[in-house]
């Protein structure tokens, strides 16, 4: 299960528009998930997730994710979000 989650994300040769329609509600519903290393895998993911939407879509709908792992109340997804901060940010700065 853990794995067939994941895979959702690798999907990443959408255009913009359909990452944002179909896609991104998984997301965040991933980002969600009752299983940590399911929250865990989407941190991982998200920098991904972010190049396919563009910046203002990344600062409205990714951001606010991340900022909830950094959050999580397991250590594992904090430090995998925090990675994810760092990554997303300098992508942004781009």
């Amino acid at each position: 299960l853990f794995k067939k989650k994941c895979v959702i994300v690798r999907i990443i040769s959408f255009s913009s528009y359909r990452i944002k329609k179909e896609i991104l509600p998984v997301v965040q519903s991933l980002c969600q998930d009752v299983d940590y290393e399911v929250r865990g895998c989407m941190c991982n993911q998200l920098h991904s997730v972010a190049r396919g939407l563009g910046l203002e879509a990344t600062k409205s709908a990714i951001l606010p994710e991340l900022v909830e792992l950094t959050k999580d109340e397991e250590c594992s997804v904090r430090v995998h979000g925090l990675e994810t901060v760092v990554n997303v940010l300098a992508s942004l700065d781009s």
